[in-house]
Formats: structure tokens, C-alpha cells, sequence
């Protein structure tokens, strides 16, 4: 008799407590995460549990902020107009915008990210280079062309396991946070013969592109159609907040690039969408000229980026819910 109830007592303390006490612990957060997304003016689920947010840009050159300081690159302006005025609503933005890059190779990555730096939101600007480079041949299958196992959905749904991802990632140290690439004019000599990466702490990001040829047989808007579609299902199934931006140009590759973008989130009733191109209707310049906002070749200047920061942060309000304004759709 002794032997049974010691058993049972150990099978209490060892399984039952326990189980009992983490199924506890993920209702008790789950509740909390209903009430403050139902009930509060700030419907970000996660808000409650942190008051920092985190935000990591993913793109080409136009996020990476090509010609520009640091400083002067959209995520990096929409961290300083935002926290200089939202004092009780800090973030921090990573720009891991890579010259170059295309949709193929955020779709490449975007695990990776997600899973090492655990961001509130993810800030996608992308397309114009999928019409001169090729796709990444099956680096982007992970995404969508496998079964969803049950590791994934407790990742993706348990609350336990996104207060613990939260409250471990450590602050951004912007010292470790390396680019290699020799699209940048600064960078051209110091990154020659170099891997193109793009390195923070344990984070190793592959931007190796290969150019088109004529030869090549291959539709770049069905390509960006796919991608796209893929990452947004990604959004849904991981419960990852995944926010598309058009380009402030809207000409040439830039137009085509911000049409496939609206198309994909027309076709797929995707909600987080900002139209940055709206913002620049009247200050479209014509490829080669230039003006304040935009260099010749149609990247943003310093000012430019400015008002892409302040368009994106109009909206971030909206999406949390903090000035109420109509995001731009």
C-alpha cells in the first residue's frame, strides 16, 4: 500500500503538478492576450507582455538605405521619430535590408529571422530586383512545401513559449550587426571577394544573387506573385506580423514591383499593407533627373526616407491602435 501511494505521489509531482501548472500558465496567458486585443485601444496581442517592441525591415537596397548614413535609411529614421515621440511606446528596428536582394531570398531567410531575433513585426519592401535575378532554386521551399508538424504549432500558438522569446532577446547591439556587400559604393573595395552576408550575433543571412540572362526563360511577376503568397501564408500559420510596403518610386521596375505587391495583397485579402508610393504621388520624378526625395536612379534620398519613416509610423499607430488614424490601404 505504501509502494502504491508513494507511485502516486510521485506521478503527482513529476507529471500531474507540472502539466496541470504549464496548461495553467498558457491559459492564464492566452486570457490576458484575448482581453487586452478585444477589450484595450492597443490590439497588438503580444503589447502586454513587453512594452518594447521589436521590428526587423527585410529588402533591397531602398531599406538598406543605399548612399545614405545608417541613420539616414528609412528603419532607422522610424525608430527615431517614433521613439522621440511615443514615450511609453518604445521600439527597435533591425534593418536587415540587403542591396540586391529579391523576393526569393526573403522568403529564404524569413525562418531564420524569426526564429533567432523574435520580432513584434517583420517589414517587407521587395520586388524590383526579381526582373534581372534569378530565383533561389528551392531555398525557399521550407516555407509552405512542408507538413506542418506539432514543434511548429506550439511555436506558432503558445503564449508561454512567445513570453519567453520575448522576455530573453537581448537589446540590439548595432555593433554586431555586419553587412557584406559590394553594391554599396562605401563598401565596393573593403567587401570585394567577400561572402555576400549579412551577420548579427548567431544570424548568418546568405544575399548571393545570380543575374539574368536573355537565355533565361522566366516570369519575375509570377515569381514575386509566388513569393509573396508564400510568406503571407507563412504570416497566417506562424503568427508572425508580417507588414508589405510598396517603393516610394512608382516608375519602371519600381511601378511593376509596387503592382505586383498590391495585387498579391488584393488577391489574398491580406490585411497589413502600407502604400508608401501614395505618399510620394506628386513627388515622382522621372528616372535619370532627381530631386529632394529622390536620387536619379529613384532611390530615396535622406529626405525621402523621412517620409517613408513617417508614412510607415502613421500606420504602425493605426495597426497598435495608439492615434487611431486610417491606415493606408
Amino acid at each position: 500500500m505504501k509502494t502504491v501511494n508513494l507511485s502516486k505521489s510521485l506521478l503527482y509531482w513529476l507529471l500531474v503538478l507540472p502539466v496541470s501548472s504549464i496548461l495553467l500558465l498558457e491559459i492564464t496567458l492566452q486570457t490576458g492576450s484575448f482581453i487586452n486585443q478585444h477589450f484595450f485601444t492597443n490590439n497588438h496581442q503580444e503589447q502586454w507582455l513587453t512594452s518594447h517592441l521589436r521590428i526587423v525591415t527585410m529588402g533591397d537596397s531602398n531599406t538598406y538605405g543605399l548612399y545614405l548614413d545608417s541613420k539616414d535609411s528609412y528603419p532607422k529614421q522610424l525608430e527615431t521619430l517614433w521613439n522621440a515621440s511615443h514615450k511609453n511606446q518604445q521600439i527597435e528596428v533591425i534593418n536587415l535590408g540587403y542591396p540586391g536582394a529579391n523576393s526569393s531570398r526573403i522568403v529564404a531567410n524569413i525562418e531564420e529571422v524569426v526564429d533567432t531575433l523574435h520580432p513584434d513585426f517583420i517589414m517587407v519592401m521587395i520586388g524590383t530586383n526579381d526582373s534581372w535575378t534569378l530565383p533561389i532554386t528551392g531555398a525557399e521551399n521550407s516555407l509552405t512545401d512542408q507538413p506542418w508538424n506539432i514543434f511548429q504549432w506550439v511555436k506558432s500558438h503558445s503564449k508561454i513559449y512567445r513570453a519567453y522569446c520575448l522576455i530573453t532577446r537581448e537589446p540590439i547591439d548595432e555593433n554586431e550587426l555586419k553587412t557584406v556587400t559590394t553594391s554599396d559604393p562605401k563598401q565596393k573595395e573593403s567587401a570585394k571577394d567577400k561572402p555576400a552576408t549579412i551577420d548579427y550575433k548567431n544570424l548568418h543571412l546568405d544575399y548571393s544573387m545570380t543575374m539574368r540572362s536573355q537565355n533565361d526563360i522566366f516570369n519575375p511577376d509570377e515569381n514575386i506573385q509566388k513569393n509573396f503568397g508564400k510568406l503571407m501564408s507563412y504570416a497566417e500559420k506562424s503568427k508572425q506580423r508580417i507588414i508589405f510596403l510598396t517603393y516610394a518610386a512608382n516608375k519602371g521596375y519600381y511601378k511593376q514591383a509596387n503592382k505586383m505587391t498590391k495585387e498579391a495583397v488584393s488577391k489574398n485579402q491580406y490585411q497589413d499593407f502600407i502604400d508608401i508610393s501614395a505618399a510620394f504621388a506628386e513627388l515622382q520624378t522621372p528616372k535619370g533627373e532627381g530631386n529632394e526625395y529622390f536620387f536619379p536612379d529613384l532611390h530615396a534620398t535622406a529626405k525621402g526616407n523621412h517620409l517613408v519613416a513617417e508614412t510607415a509610423m502613421q500606420n504602425l499607430e493605426a495597426i497598435l491602435q495608439l492615434n487611431q488614424p486610417k491606415a493606408t490601404q
